[in-house]
């Protein structure tokens, strides 16, 4: 099998709008993997464009079963917020498809130590968001990102010239109780400067409890349990500047993210304002948005702090990347250079657009599966 014929997810159905397990992962695979013609199998029917739509991305067919596929695949919604265990015999001897696990590693503690445990090992593949070069990974575990699924594509299609926006700094954390590291830090830092130098700071968060009121905008809102607010992308799209920070410092001696240890780390770290070049939970949806907007995107410099990713994007060139040691003469250069600011704002879009699009997505992980693969036969044919 080089290239599968059939897939099967493991989904969870839309109840409340704060308990849906939102597979943003898979949807961006699925999504990407439709028009190659790889059918699409799941537990349940799962996933609509609209709501007066009567055909479903992921199908129901009660005659296939994951036996019947060539990849089984499960994320951590299905541990948060489904049956808390993973399907029995999904590891049964002599089976004919390949697991992949998608590790979103944004849950509870307990849900990112499972990757590491001797459970998940068995897992052919997992595809891990936030992955960094300052850390330690099993072999099974494989470099992934939030990318950018179609519904947000369509929301950010018609974009104002970089000429056109508001001269604004967008800031939209929301989860200011329980802040990232990250962000607190340039929150209290980077923001006031960028302020009294750059451009004023436009902070415009949306209220988990108040869902759009058009029908289609309020469907979406219900499918990605609340990650769906229109006038959120048309800040986006006419603002010049987007923060996208994420993430918690923890000490460089940490190698092993899902430990105890640096749980406790990441909270001290929090809790006392401390920084260093490594950061758990880096990865963020507001990164990926804000670049298919066009804004220039505001993160850490992704090099400096380890980042990885499948396709890297280039600082200056695709993204702005801080050094947080150094804000001030990343600040003078925005302020020097204004010129450079229009290319950044396109050529982020570009890239954004060219290596995490649905298409983009499924076409790697087509390639990951041809690898993994093509390293089974070798280690197969290697003689004991």
């Amino acid at each position: 099998m080089l290239s599968p014929k059939r897939i099967f997810f493991y989904c969870l159905p839309i109840a409340a709008p704060d308990q849906v397990g939102y597979h943003h992962l898979m949807l961006a695979i699925a999504e990407g993997l439709k028009p190659l013609g790889v059918q699409l199998y799941s537990n349940i029917n799962y996933w609509k464009a609209s709501p007066d739509s009567d055909e479903y991305l992921i199908i129901h067919d009660p005659d296939v079963t994951p036996d019947d596929c060539d990849v089984v695949m499960i994320d951590e919604h299905w541990l948060i917020t489904g049956p808390g265990e993973l399907p029995p015999q999904l590891f049964k001897p002599h089976r004919n498809y390949i697991t992949v696990y998608l590790d979103n590693s944004e849950s509870t503690k307990c849900i990112r130590k499972q990757s590491w445990s001797q459970e998940f090992s068995q897992f052919d593949l997992i595809l891990r968001t936030h992955c960094s070069t300052q850390f330690e990974y099993p072999q099974n575990f494989r470099p992934w990102t939030f990318s950018l699924p179609q519904r947000v594509l369509d929301e950010v299609s018609d974009i104002p010239s970089y000429d056109e926006r508001n001269h604004h700094l967008l800031v939209n954390f929301r989860d200011t109780q329980w802040m990232h590291s990250v962000r607190k830090s340039v929150y209290h830092s980077l923001h006031p400067y960028i302020e009294s130098t750059l451009a004023p700071v436009y902070k415009a968060v949306n209220d988990f409890n108040a869902p759009p009121t058009s029908e289609y905008h309020y469907f979406q809102w219900l499918q990605t349990g609340r990650r769906h607010y229109p006038d959120y992308y048309n800040n986006l799209k006419t603002s010049a500047f987007c923060s996208c920070f994420g993430g918690f410092f923890v000490p460089s001696h940490i190698k092993h993210p899902g430990t105890r240890w640096a749980e406790i780390q990441k909270r001290l770290f929090t809790e006392l304002g401390w920084s260093s070049k490594s950061i758990l939970q880096w990865d963020s949806w507001r990164f990926w948005e804000s670049l298919a907007a066009g804004a220039v995107s505001l993160h850490v410099d992704f090099e400096k702090y380890g980042f990885s990713l499948p396709v890297m994007p280039k600082n200056w060139v695709h993204y702005i990347g801080l050094d947080l040691d150094h804000i001030q003469d990343d600040i003078d250069r925005m302020i020097d250079e204004p010129g450079i600011l229009a290319d950044i704002s396109r050529q982020g879009r570009e890239w954004a657009l060219a290596h995490y699009t649905s298409k983009a997505v499924a076409l790697r992980f087509l390639d990951v599966l041809e690898n993994y693969q093509s390293q089974s036969v070798v280690q197969e044919a290697v003689p004991v």
